[in-house]
């Protein structure tokens, strides 16, 4: 299956594979990961929506001597993806009394791993855009993914899994995006062509044409 590959598409391929060469050395140190978007599906749904972008760490328990090399890449990596438009989140999960996530810097999780006794068990980066401008994507990629869903529906692994949902499982932020909805530019103009600017300073009701009542002036 081949993208009509847009210049969006092309950039996050070359993001990735650069992810890839500034972590091979942690793969020859036999530290085990999961790099997302790992297949051209996935590199064009990550160069359109947040959520898709991310790294994970695994298997770190035994991997303390590491402990400086990991740090020093997920240096490098925050470095590169700052410049190519990307805030890193980064999560942890630990072995100790009691097993805890949460967010953290990478200058608090090198300061943890000097003074505390515990173990990591697990790091995720997530990446996200910095722009808050980034535009939408045009209703035929949209509809271009969704063909693509349905033409790789009996060999996606996605469709294999049961619905844990459905099982009491408290995993509701796992969902396929284009299953819940992406939402197109062309869709976006059709919703807000009657957007009003300045509505606010014109003591209007509302954003949108049918707000058409003004706002009392208090005397």
């Amino acid at each position: 299956m081949s993208f009509n590959e847009s210049n969006k598409f092309q950039e996050m391929k070359s993001i990735i594979d650069d992810v890839n060469n500034i972590l091979v050395e942690l793969k020859d140190e036999g530290i085990s990961m999961i790099i997302e978007p790992s297949n051209d599906i996935r590199v064009k749904m990550a160069s359109i929506q947040d959520k898709h972008f991310y790294i994970k760490f695994l298997s770190l328990p035994n991997k303390k001597d590491v402990y400086p090399l990991i740090f020093e890449k997920i240096h490098m990596l925050i470095d590169y993806l700052d410049e190519k438009g990307f805030y890193t989140e980064i999560s942890v999960k630990t072995y100790s009394a009691n097993s805890y996530e949460c967010a953290k810097s990478i200058e608090e999780l090198e300061d943890d791993a000097k003074y505390i006794h515990y173990k990591l068990n697990y790091i995720i980066l997530r990446f996200s855009h910095n722009d808050l401008n980034e535009s939408l994507p045009n209703q035929k990629s949209v509809d271009q993914l969704e063909r693509v869903m349905k033409i790789s529906a009996k060999t996606d692994i996605g469709n294999r899994i049961s619905d844990m949902n459905k099982q009491g499982a408290n995993i509701h932020y796992i969902q396929n995006p284009i299953d819940s909805g992406i939402e197109s530019r062309e869709e976006y103009d059709k919703h807000n062509k009657s957007f009003r600017p300045s509505w606010n300073l014109k003591h209007l009701l509302g954003p949108f044409a049918h707000d058409k009542k003004k706002k009392k002036k208090k005397k």
